[in-house]
């Protein structure tokens, strides 16, 4: 039978009992963003990007060790490449709104982005989308709309494309990791802090919370595009603040974390 030194846990749904028996059978590392209790594990990592607060609720028991923000952005290796070139005109815009899409916010962006023919739009259908033959017989009307749908390989898409539009949540990480200039908007609760920190940080433009305000978000989503579309000095800035900010390593610093751990050194 082989020993096991190390276990790796990433799901919202563990209990307390769950992870305290198995740290007993061997050391624990918990990946994780929304804090719900203390979790008993030897290693807790969080890399939501606003640090300060996961410091504020994290940091309470000095027996454990903890990796903080999107230095551990747990990304792909090809999110740890270079960023996209900033041209002088943006032609390509993608348009991502998570795995559900459950405000529909895809074919309201795609609706508002009509007016600009020169701008190829690439949206992406996530997984479980209800929404993805709308968006197909969108682009069969308009060929400046390409649709993708459950795409293996988003980084290529991503690094195709001169600016983006999309939902809060782990694809902000690789958009900054791409240089990707950003508009985003919120879906969730646990997207809000983040979101902010991009924002105040001018990593990103925020259009809003879809839950308060659909048709209002989808109009400020069109407006910042038009305008960063033809300001190449703002995508430039923003390009370099976000892959500043992740630089797609993240994985491999965990990694080296992890095995100190499954060795026993500190």
């Amino acid at each position: 039978r082989q020993e096991i030194s190390c276990l790796l846990l990433d799901a919202y749904d563990l209990s307390f009992r769950y992870m305290q028996q198995a740290g007993r059978l061997c050391k624990t590392v918990y990946i994780d963003d929304l804090e719900h209790f203390a979790y008993p594990a030897d290693l807790l990592v969080n890399y939501t990007c606003n640090t300060a607060l996961a410091r504020e609720r994290l940091q309470k028991d000095p027996s454990k060790k903890y990796l903080l923000g999107m230095r551990y952005a747990p990304l792909r290796e090809e999110f740890s490449g270079e960023g996209i070139p900033i041209r002088e005109q943006a032609r390509q815009v993608l348009i991502t709104t998570g795995g559900t899409d459950a405000y529909d916010m895809t074919a309201g962006i795609l609706e508002a982005l009509s007016g600009y023919p020169y701008l190829k739009k690439h949206a992406v259908s996530g997984k479980f989308s209800q929404n993805t033959a709308v968006l197909r017989e969108m682009a069969g009307r308009d060929g400046s709309i390409q649709v993708y749908h459950d795409i293996p390989d988003i980084c290529r898409v991503m690094k195709a494309c001169d600016l983006a539009v999309s939902a809060g949540g782990g694809t902000l990480a690789e958009l900054c990791a791409c240089g990707v200039p950003t508009v985003c908007f919120a879906v969730a609760d646990n997207q809000l802090p983040g979101i902010g920190t991009y924002a105040e940080a001018g990593i990103m433009m925020y259009a809003g919370d879809v839950r308060q305000d659909r048709e209002g978000v989808i109009k400020k989503a069109a407006e910042y595009v038009e305008l960063l579309a033809g300001d190449n000095t703002k995508r430039k800035d923003m390009g370099s603040k976000g892959k500043q900010f992740v630089d797609g390593k993240g994985a491999w610093r965990i990694a080296q974390e992890i095995a100190k751990l499954a060795a026993g050194s500190d």
